[in-house]
């Protein structure tokens, strides 16, 4: 922290005029203290109680279903993703595909499903 604070003293010592040199050392002791209260507590704002609490939307509930409207989405990207092996068999038969095609689906299949 003490060598961004001297790279910040360097750089205002070098600026023409020394209200541009004051400005930039107190938005850098502003910085400064920030970042270190950050890296020392969590965030600035975080309360008493517990850390920074995030305000995300309810998941949108389908009636008569188990999953909501996101998971859907989801499911639908996933598979959508999933199906490109079988779109390459289907395009170009199962015996034009080269080993790079097998191992690239392969690892596509792990990654989603992993």
């Amino acid at each position: 922290m003490q060598g961004l604070a001297g790279c910040l003293g360097l750089l205002a010592a070098a600026l023409p005029g020394r209200a541009a040199a004051a400005e930039l050392a107190a938005r850098s002791a502003v910085f400064l203290s920030q970042v270190s209260a950050h890296a020392a507590g969590g965030a600035a704002n975080a309360t008493a109680e517990g850390p920074e609490k995030y305000d995300y939307n309810d998941e949108t509930e389908i009636p008569g279903m188990p999953v909501s409207v996101e998971f859907a989405f989801a499911a639908l990207f996933v598979l959508l993703m999933a199906s490109v092996p079988g779109i390459l068999v289907g395009l170009l038969g199962g015996g034009n595909l080269t080993k790079a095609h097998k191992v690239e689906s392969g690892c596509l299949i792990v990654w989603l499903c992993g």
